[in-house]
């Protein structure tokens, strides 16, 4: 349940690079948004890259580099957010 709940909010994220799918990560459980913006992705504990969901009609996939996690907000959305 925590997990869809903070994939929701997380729904809202890309950050200054996003991985492309199935390449390397470094940290095992954390997330990025997809290279096209569309969606977010989690480092498996094979460290790849693996899709996690994609974010709604209107929306784009932004990163918090506060938070480290990635956010699905209004395309057009304030980013970061004050």
């Amino acid at each position: 349940m925590k997990f869809t709940t903070v994939l929701a909010f997380v729904g809202i994220a890309s950050a200054g690079t996003a991985a492309p799918q199935g390449a390397n990560c470094w940290r095992p459980g954390s997330y990025t948004c997809t290279p096209n913006h569309r969606g977010w992705q989690v480092c498996s504990t094979n460290y790849n890259w693996v899709y996690a969901g994609s974010c709604g009609r209107g929306q784009v996939c932004k990163y918090s580099t506060a938070s480290k996690s990635p956010y699905c907000v209004a395309w057009n959305a304030p980013w970061p957010p004050a």
